[in-house]
């Protein structure tokens, strides 16, 4: 999974806004999923993007984006608003 840079752009201003520095987190990929770190703190907020094609009644491609939240992808959210906030409440 590639770390796209809305994404990057969105978390870093939700975690500074949150009251962090940049010096304080850090952005992990580890087994497809992306970890975020904050320093002194042993748990990490992890997810996996996960994008399926089908067709349409027009036979033509349709991408579905759904995003896999937790280390065991457990928690499944449709948009990337829902995973903005978990990430919200996780801080």
């Amino acid at each position: 999974m590639k770390f796209l840079p809305e994404e990057h752009q969105s978390i870093s201003a939700l975690l500074i806004e949150g009251g962090l520095t940049e010096r304080q987190y850090s952005f992990r990929k580890k087994r497809g999923q992306l970890h975020i770190e904050i320093k002194d703190r042993s748990d990490t907020f992890c997810f996996y993007r996960k994008i399926e094609s089908s067709f349409d009644a027009n036979m033509k491609f349709v991408d579905e984006t759904t995003y896999l939240l937790g280390p065991k992808k457990d928690v499944i959210v449709e948009n990337w608003e829902d995973v903005l906030a978990a990430i919200k409440v996780w801080l």
